[in-house]
């Protein structure tokens, strides 16, 4: 199963899901488990301009894992333990450490995005985890060759623009919220919504853009149009759609604050019946006449996917 996180993607096990995470593209980490304790975390930063040396990186979190125990181990690997498409592009230091559970791990700087990663997997006493943990690291990547970033979590994921900076998420076991502000003024919305049939009972899907809308009270919404469409999501599909169209108006200062400028904002909102979930998708851009917003809800739906 795909994890995706602010460009950071791995191939981990079903029932391994997002429980923490902090920060942002530029530096951040965030953190896996299994509903009952941590099983992957993966730190990154920034590596351009003066880097830290690796092995500083890997002497600071040496220290971390002695100082957590008493009875805690730590050991440098080989590299070449891990695969060589793996390498590619990269200076690492793989590690190992025992401190109650096992961790593995590896930290390297990628000489493609000149980020500096830490990743480990963790194993509980007992569990022949070894082989698995090698499988796990060898399938992060810090980067994609395809100018888009992967978000993948709680069973739902899309690509978007590496144009595109999450500024805002929330992740509850009924919604999921993305947030992303994007170049020139442009933003991107995306939403997934659970127990869709539920939901639908209460609202009609072509109900759906305006109830959306009506959820941003900062919004001043005009000429809002509504069509019925299909949309074919990755992993199936086609699924009843409805697309829309509207004006918008931000408040800015606060709740006695002026309203901005008009700007066009284009959505399409979707019933995945096969996972009885509601996907939405909404982009606007700062240029009236422009029609990128429009094409970018197409492109964003088009790899949207739930599982």
């Amino acid at each position: 199963m795909a994890f995706g996180w602010q460009g950071v993607e791995a191939d981990t096990p079903a029932g391994w899901e997002l429980g923490a995470y902090e920060g942002d593209f530029r530096a951040g980490h965030a953190c896996l488990d299994d509903g009952t304790q941590l099983r992957f975390r993966v730190r990154w930063h920034d590596g351009a301009g003066r880097p830290t040396p690796l092995q500083t990186v890997l002497n600071r979190y040496r220290r971390s894992v002695l100082k957590s125990s008493k009875d805690a181990e730590f050991c440098v690997l080989d590299p070449e333990a891990l695969p060589v498409r793996f390498r590619k592009d990269k200076t690492m230091l793989p590690f190992s450490w025992e401190a109650g559970v096992t961790g593995q791990g590896v930290v390297w700087r990628c000489a493609v995005c000149r980020r500096i990663v830490v990743a480990e997997v963790m194993s509980p006493p007992g569990e022949e985890g070894q082989k698995a943990a090698r499988r796990i690291l060898a399938s992060v990547r810090c980067h994609r060759d395809d100018d888009e970033r992967l978000w993948a979590v709680y069973g739902f994921a899309f690509r978007t623009p590496d144009s595109y900076n999450l500024n805002e998420s929330a992740l509850h076991s009924g919604r999921l919220l993305f947030s992303f502000q994007g170049p020139r003024q442009s933003w991107l919305v995306v939403e997934r919504w659970g127990l869709a049939s539920q939901l639908l009972a209460k609202a009609s899907l072509d109900a759906w853009p305006r109830e959306l809308l009506k959820l941003r009270p900062t919004w001043r919404v005009d000429d809002l149009d509504t069509a019925e469409t299909a949309v074919p999501a990755a992993g199936g599909g086609p699924y009843r759609a409805c697309r829309f169209s509207a004006r918008v108006r931000r408040r800015r200062g606060g709740v006695f604050g002026s309203f901005s400028r008009p700007a066009p904002v284009a959505g399409l909102v979707w019933h995945h019946a096969d996972e009885d979930k509601i996907v939405a998708v909404m982009a606007a851009t700062g240029d009236e006449d422009s029609t990128e917003h429009t094409d970018l809800v197409t492109r964003v739906a088009g790899t949207a996917e739930c599982r």
